[in-house]
Parts: structure tokens; sequence; C-alpha cells
């Protein structure tokens, strides 16, 4: 499929730029914009209310990875041990940009992706950069997958990805 016909038909509205648009397997992508742009969801989520719609604006071939905040009694930890993880993953106590880490929180580097870009990865979902890290240059991300054991398992099961990562932006409803 590609990216402008799903645009076209999903946002009629939209002004989108072919340069951006190349054949691509979107159905996904689709599927989350849609549940995006209803009007009950983009209020919940902080990303924009019923008068934007939200587009892709263009896609970047990026390197993820996956962290996680270590709780003290885990069963099991990626290092060994629970402050090796501590130094490895961070505290989870607070971001670069001074919130609070949570699903849908992505680490970049501030050159490539300014603070507050909204980003979906496949296999992750939506989510929006919100931390850097010392080991995150160039086109690298790090997406946050939750606290505990269960988020170690997630993390684990990530390992590393060479994914398409869709940039998006919002388009005025008239």
């Amino acid at each position: 499929m590609v990216i402008v016909g799903m645009m076209a038909s999903v946002f009629p509205s939209a002004v989108v730029n072919s340069a951006y648009c190349i054949k691509y397997d979107a159905s996904s992508v689709a599927q989350h914009l849609v549940a995006l742009n209803d009007t009950s969801h983009g209020a919940l989520t902080g990303f924009p209310s019923r008068r934007k719609k939200i587009v892709v604006v263009r896609r970047v071939k990026m390197t993820v990875t996956a962290y996680y905040k270590p709780l003290p009694g885990q069963k099991k930890y990626a290092t060994g041990s629970f402050w090796h993880d501590r130094r490895l993953n961070g505290a989870g106590v607070k971001t670069s940009s001074g919130k609070k880490p949570r699903v849908g929180t992505i680490a970049a580097d501030s050159r490539v992706f300014t603070p507050g870009t909204s980003l979906y990865v496949p296999g992750y979902g939506l989510g929006k950069v919100e931390d850097s890290g010392g080991a995150i240059k160039g086109r690298r991300l790090d997406v946050f997958m939750g606290a505990g054991q269960s988020a170690l398992k997630k993390a684990l099961n990530w390992n590393r990805r060479r994914v398409v990562v869709f940039v998006l932006g919002t388009s005025i409803q008239n």
C-alpha cells in the first residue's frame, strides 16, 4: 500500500508531502492513526484534539533497543544484580525532560528528534521522545517497557531491532 493512498482514504483533508511517501505496508500504522484520530481517544493520550488529525510526516530507519526500571527483590536481573541493572537502565525516577518514565516513553538523540516528538515504533506502538541517554547517539532509540520482572522480560524479548520508525505530525481539519 502506498502511504499517500492510505492518507487520502483515512485523512481526506490532510496535505501530504509526496517526497516522504514511499511504498510500505502501513496497515498497522493506519489502524493506530485511526484510533488516535478518534475524538475520544485523542483527549486521553495528550495527542491532538478533534480539530487536528495525526499524519505520518516521514519515516526513518532506526536501531531500537529497550530499557526498564529494575525493582528490588526481583527474581532475575539482566546483569545479575539490582544495582548493576539500575546503573545500566537508570533509576527510573525522572527522564531527561523531568517526567516520570512510563510505557510510551522513548529515549532519542536530541539532534535527531527533539523532545516531545511523537513516534510510532512497529512492535512497540505510539510514544513520545521524553528521554535521552549516554549510549543513545544518532539513529538509535531506546523504548521504555515499564518496571519490574514483566518489564525485564519484555525488554529482553525486544533485544535490538532495526525498524522503520514513523514520525507523526498533525494536519488541521477544516
